[in-house]
């Protein structure tokens, strides 16, 4: 009876440790995945950054070749 008891209350306890590595495991998971959103829109507007200075440094380009060249004087005509 006192062994019944006994068995009772270990199994008991071992549950009760197995509920509360689950829960914080779970928490952790949860701040882990909000973490990782927040992570990806700094990615995204990192990437809508470089896009934007890549465009620009194109453009800057085109209007330094246009420049060379002389179309842009030409075109200035044009009009």
């Amino acid at each position: 009876m006192i062994s019944d008891y006994w068995d009772n209350y270990l199994m008991e306890t071992r549950v009760n440790r197995i509920e509360d590595q689950v829960a914080k495991t779970f928490s952790e998971i949860t701040n882990l995945n909000k973490r990782v959103g927040k992570m990806n829109n700094r990615m995204t507007k990192m990437e809508q950054a470089a896009t934007q200075i890549k465009y620009t440094a194109f453009g800057a380009l085109g209007v330094f070749v246009l420049t060379q060249v002389g179309l842009l004087e030409f075109l200035k005509l044009v009009k």
